[in-house]
């Protein structure tokens, strides 16, 4: 499981880093701590919540603002 997730988070910097899109900015829009941002694109889930819940949401609502954003 831990190898899925750091499969999609170096996805989701790719697809970032191809829309010319840096961390803060996603941070800001979304919300979300940069450092979980940073944690999410480098499979570092140790800097994330505890609760499983979160991260999910957390991959959800950037997944959705990578494809409105492509």
């Amino acid at each position: 499981m831990a190898e899925i997730l750091k499969d999609i988070g170096t996805y989701f910097r790719q697809i970032r880093e191809s829309i010319g899109l840096d961390i803060d900015t996603v941070a800001r829009e979304l919300k979300i701590r940069r450092a979980y941002i940073v944690g999410l694109e480098q499979g570092d889930f140790s800097s994330l919540p505890d609760r499983e819940i979160y991260v999910t949401g957390m991959i959800r609502g950037y997944a959705t603002f990578l494809k409105n954003h492509a």
